[in-house]
């Protein structure tokens, strides 16, 4: 089934809707009039839409499915005829009696949009949407909470007797969006640039075109994808997407946020992922389901955590490369390979913070390990013949490297500081992994003492090149990786 690309577009008025017309993507099939915040009269709003080339569907959302007509349902019914003479679909709500309305030779997409869950009886609704009187498509917006939920999504495209759209909507659903032509959804909604789309984690056109390929997928488009919980942060499919038009892969990466991995990896088999990166808190599951390491070298097996893996067959092969992007960024700023003298204090007691620990001690550096939890900083130094200690300015003042492995300084945490402001000297070093924002509260200090700061971005980047690497089995294309991480980062910083 061919998927159409819908651009959404909700006009307030005349002069709005001038503005949100010259941003169409020329690359789209159909355009979405959400005509239901319109403040004018309805004929300024057809003479509006007359320079459109594209066919459209005329949509006036009801308040109880999410949209902004105010009115009563008769009132409803006369914008939606006035409407759908000059459209060529119109969307009615499954559950609003407008459904049984006739439209002419318009064709009439019957909807229905749940924000709070996924209904059990999705299949059967389905089923009963397909019998309402000259429906032509369905179209399902669901709010998934489990992996359970996606799975039932995911069945609706099948058997069905009418063309299906459906998705999952919110940020943990906008993969159902890239992926939409690989799950044979009938269409794909994308929000207008500069605008925040018509419906929760609605993605913006030139992201689902230029980085999701939805034009160019195919069943032989290979899928990866980034798994954790939360994702809201990652850049890992800006990165990766990137990655793969400069390299002209036929790929595509998305992000799948779960509640646990089990749902990850039961989500994986079914949407045939041939990579993934683990991040928090899934790296040390991830370590559990690895067949073999792929480097041994790498420290994986060592840290107990795995960030990649690849698949091999019915199989995972696992790789850390936490590790060697650790080492490389760290290497790369203060030029020196030996690092056996460097006495270093990591922050930290997770998978990152061992990440940094196996790492340095693989270059026999000496460690100390701090953490608020104690007795997984003693249980981590423990295991590498390393040291525990509480961060005190003396603490700080007795190290050479300062890592801070911790989401502190992180949003919502931007403000705080691992360590006591005021105590380091221009002899420090200090990586910091958070990379969003890109200086962080730590960095700043540190370049205020004329220390070395090195930015999380670099660690990230690092770790990721090679990722790419064990996924393509190609070389990383750096200059392209490097530009869009600082450009999205810039944008960060101008919000």
């Amino acid at each position: 089934m061919t998927t159409s690309l819908v651009q959404s577009l909700a006009p307030t008025n005349t002069e709005h809707l001038r503005e949100l017309n010259r941003r169409i993507h020329p690359g789209v099939d159909l355009l979405e009039l959400r005509a239901d915040g319109w403040t004018e009269d309805l004929d300024s709003l057809l003479a509006g839409v007359q320079a459109w080339s594209q066919p459209w569907i005329a949509t006036v959302r009801a308040s109880f499915e999410g949209g902004q007509f105010q009115g009563t349902e008769k009132e409803r019914a006369a914008w939606l005829h006035a409407l759908a003479p000059h459209a060529d679909y119109v969307d009615v709500e499954f559950r609003s009696e407008l459904r049984n309305e006739s439209f002419g030779s318009t064709r009439k997409i019957v909807s229905l949009h749940d924000f709070e869950a996924t209904p059990p009886d999705l299949l059967p609704l389905r089923d009963a949407m397909s019998r309402v009187p000259s429906a032509a498509l369905i179209k399902l917006a669901v709010h998934a909470n489990t992996g359970r939920d996606f799975e039932t999504l995911l069945a609706v495209g099948k058997n069905s007797t009418l063309p299906v759209a459906f998705m999952a909507m919110g940020d943990r659903g906008r993969w159902t969006r890239t992926l939409a032509p690989r799950l044979g959804s009938a269409l794909v909604y994308a929000a207008t640039p500069g605008t925040e789309g018509t419906a929760p984690g609605q993605v913006d056109v030139n992201e689902l075109i230029e980085l999701g390929r939805v034009a160019a997928q195919s069943s032989a488009t290979k899928v990866f994808a980034v798994t954790g919980n939360p994702l809201g942060h990652t850049l890992s499919p800006v990165l990766h997407n990137t990655a793969f038009r400069a390299a002209g892969l036929d790929a595509v990466y998305v992000s799948l946020w779960t509640d646990s991995f089990h749902e990850s990896l039961r989500l994986a088999d079914q949407l045939s992922i041939q990579g993934l990166s683990i991040t928090i808190p899934f790296k040390e599951d991830a370590a559990g389901v690895v067949s073999k390491w792929i480097d041994p070298q790498d420290g994986g097996e060592r840290t107990g955590a795995c960030n990649t893996l690849v698949r091999e067959g019915n199989s995972w092969v696992g790789a850390n490369t936490d590790t060697g992007g650790f080492l490389n960024a760290l290497n790369a700023a203060i030029a020196r390979q030996d690092l056996s003298s460097t006495r270093a204090l990591v922050l930290g007691a997770g998978g990152a913070a061992r990440a940094a620990v196996v790492a340095l001690r693989g270059v026999q550096a000496r460690v100390t390990v701090a953490s608020r939890n104690r007795r997984r900083a003693s249980e981590l130094a423990d295991e590498f013949q390393s040291d525990h200690a509480d961060v005190t300015e003396a603490l700080v003042a007795h190290h050479d490297l300062i890592v801070n492995a911790t989401p502190v300084g992180m949003h919502p945490m931007a403000e705080s500081c691992p360590i006591p402001r005021g105590c380091l000297r221009s002899h420090h070093t200090v990586l910091d992994m958070v990379y969003r924002p890109r200086v962080t509260t730590l960095l700043q200090e540190a370049k205020r003492a004329g220390a070395t700061a090195i930015e999380g971005m670099e660690m990230f980047l690092h770790q990721a090149a090679r990722q790419f690497s064990l996924f393509t089995a190609q070389p990383f294309p750096w200059q392209e990786g490097r530009r869009v991480v600082v450009e999205a980062l810039a944008q960060d910083a101008e919000q």
